[in-house]
């Protein structure tokens, strides 16, 4: 490639081959080196029209511009020529210095999908982002792409993994999106977010409406504040989402744990149901070490007082 030194203005604003979210940080650290060193490693561009494509240094380029660098350094890939070449070598410059992030790695199969690399080199490329070649787990980042944008926003400073951010596939963008103000104004990270989703997508799928309708009943009831984040806000949440989802437990739960406390059963016995109430009936577990063990169980079947309990709570469970 050519190396020589370009109008910052000529450098089109085409972010066709950004891989990574600007890094305000890092640009502002690379401002400050400029301002007072100027620019030394080039930018890597390549012509088209009458400007510059940018292939690579997509950050440096942000801190010249706030620099106010008039021009910058600059290696020119050939036209005409595949631009595989020089990509790699950008990604070998980033990974020298950070891993790549899940979304990183969706965004650079994508250009890899328009660079269309011969066989032996897309290998290389695969083995530089550490991912196997398995056609379904790379359909699958790529779908990673079709997130709303302030979703992936929220989520890509954080280390989440393929299963976890494709959780949120299912749902409408509409929806992502108001799962993201809810991250935000919550301040809690995706594991939290993806209990929270999980079962609001269950309900919206079963009752035919948006997300954002049952987060209106479920979500924060308080306008956001600075102590808003606090584990009692979460778990509110969950329980409002948890009654909505399971109507029926909320419907008698009191009465059923009021129920379970009145058998007043022995250590070694214990009384066990489907906490969603979808499955009827319940299960006695005894631990059996001894003779009087056995004798113990029998005497609580038989006890008449508790077999009144026990019908009151067939009645309700069954």
């Amino acid at each position: 490639m050519n190396w020589t030194v370009i109008p910052v203005a000529r450098i089109l604003d085409d972010a066709a081959f950004r891989f990574a979210s600007p890094d305000p940080a890092k640009i502002t650290r690379l401002t400050e080196s400029f301002r007072e060193s100027g620019m030394r490693t080039p930018v890597v561009v390549e012509r088209k029209g009458d400007g510059f494509r940018l292939l690579a240094g997509f950050s440096r380029l942000d801190a010249a511009r706030e620099a106010g660098l008039g021009a910058v350094p600059a290696q020119i890939a050939v036209s005409g020529k595949n631009l595989s070449g020089p990509f790699y070598a950008a990604l070998l410059e980033h990974r020298s210095l950070a891993s790549f992030r899940l979304f990183e790695k969706a965004r650079i199969l994508h250009i890899l999908g328009r660079l269309n690399p011969d066989p032996a080199l897309r290998a290389r490329f695969l083995r530089l982002l550490e991912l196997p070649q398995k056609p379904d787990l790379l359909d699958a980042m790529g779908r990673l792409l079709t997130l709303s944008p302030p979703l992936v926003s929220w989520l890509e400073p954080f280390d989440v993994s393929l299963k976890q951010a494709s959780v949120f596939l299912d749902f409408r963008r509409s929806d992502q999106e108001e799962l993201a103000i809810l991250a935000e104004r919550l301040r809690i990270r995706p594991v939290e977010l993806i209990e929270i989703a999980v079962p609001l997508h269950e309900i919206a799928r079963r009752d035919g409406v948006p997300v954002r309708m049952i987060l209106e009943e479920t979500g924060p009831k308080n306008p956001a504040g600075p102590e808003e984040r606090r584990p009692e806000t979460v778990t509110e949440i969950r329980r409002r989402i948890s009654e909505r989802r399971f109507p029926r437990w909320s419907e008698i739960r009191s009465r059923i744990e009021a129920g379970e406390k009145a058998l007043r059963l022995p250590a070694n016995v214990r009384l066990s149901r489907d906490r969603t109430l979808e499955k009827p009936g319940l299960e006695l577990q005894a631990s059996l070490n001894a003779v009087d063990d056995v004798r113990e169980l029998i005497r609580v079947l038989e006890d008449g007082i508790r077999s009144e309990s026990f019908h009151k709570l067939f009645d309700l469970v069954g």
